[in-house]
């Protein structure tokens, strides 16, 4: 990222092919995790007939351009846990949509080897108190020649749950993995999404550990692999008018940079939430981006642009949204496109 005198102005979509709607399909989850909050495992949420699935995907397909590509990441929960994903995930490959996956991997070795080729990214959480290095492993294994692969290890502060996580992260290090490949070391919040979140306190002996080596990546070795294949679809840049008044462009946008310098402030800023995508909860309901631009309504209810079992009545953004949040958290919504009006380059 550019240095903080730099104002940030702009950040754009690196591809403007793909329209990505951002899942959180479910929040059941076959784990229980000591650090995830209650509800995203409850298992509360709806679980609709696959064709309402399928009409919500047809729905938004033909509102693209002949030239668009759907990308869609699922999130949860567990999105694997969804007793219809089996099913629906063959259908979208079927579809040619992109799909990106957030997941615990706990499904079966037989279901990874059937849909290892079904991704364009997964996004691999290991959690130590729940899951078997063996296993996690195998996956793994499974899974990189064929996506953009990038392991996340939640690093559990209990001592003999947080040595797993290091014993994991020190395995995966020796793996002659060709693809490319990006493994880091997660420190958890406690009391997340409470009023009391912050980040959890380690011991001075597990700081050290979880600064020693954090991450490490891997490019592709493979000479018939090309580096589009692992590329992330969604992507942004970022535009920052520098001192002297000319402008920069930053072609990989630092979204960790931005939270650190509080540059995640946009208050007042154009945001193409709706138009550059859309997010979808684990209750159906439909909205431009995950920070629910939308607002709502005189009554306090959220004015959202439909759901996913009544379509009649839902409507694409025609406009951009003027942001009226504090701040932006959420990483698909960053990576939307966002100006501020008077100065967009």
């Amino acid at each position: 990222m550019l240095s903080d005198s730099a104002e940030l102005i702009e950040i754009k979509q690196k591809y403007n092919k793909y329209f990505h709607v951002n899942w959180n399909l479910t929040n059941k989850c076959n784990f229980s995790c000591a650090y995830c909050h209650p509800y995203n495992y409850e298992g509360s949420s709806p679980a609709f007939d696959l064709e309402v699935y399928k009409a919500f995907v047809t729905k938004i397909k033909s509102y693209l351009n002949e030239d668009e590509e759907l990308v869609i990441s699922f999130t949860g929960g567990e999105p694997t846990a969804l007793p219809v994903f089996d099913d629906f995930l063959t259908w979208l490959v079927e579809e040619k949509v992109q799909i990106g996956l957030t997941t615990n991997g706990s499904k079966s070795l037989k279901f990874w080897e059937k849909h290892k080729e079904s991704f364009r990214w997964v996004s691999f959480s290991f959690h130590s108190e729940k899951t078997s290095l063996k296993h996690c492993v195998k996956v793994i294994d499974t899974l990189w020649p064929y996506t953009l692969l990038g392991v996340r290890i939640m690093m559990h502060p209990q001592q003999v749950y947080f040595d797993k996580c290091i014993e994991f992260f020190e395995i995966l290090k020796t793996q002659p993995y060709m693809g490319q490949f990006f493994v880091e070391k997660v420190p958890i919040v406690a009391d997340w999404l409470t009023e009391k979140e912050r980040p959890h306190v380690y011991t001075k002996e597990q700081q050290e550990k979880i600064d020693e080596k954090l991450a490490f990546k891997r490019k592709t070795g493979n000479p018939d692999v090309s580096f589009e294949q692992y590329s992330m679809p969604i992507d942004a840049t970022a535009v920052y008018k520098m001192a002297d008044g000319r402008y920069k462009e930053e072609t990989i946008l630092d979204t960790n940079g931005l939270y650190a310098s509080k540059k995640n402030q946009f208050k007042g800023w154009k945001c193409n939430a709706g138009i550059d995508g859309l997010f979808v909860n684990e209750l159906g309901y439909i909205s431009g981006a995950a920070c629910l631009p939308e607002g709502k309504d005189e009554n306090g209810t959220i004015r959202w642009l439909g759901h996913i079992e009544n379509l009649r009545t839902f409507r694409m953004p025609a406009y951009a949204y003027t942001c009226e949040k504090t701040s932006c958290f959420c990483n698909t919504d960053l990576i939307l496109s966002k100006f501020k009006e008077a100065v967009a380059v």
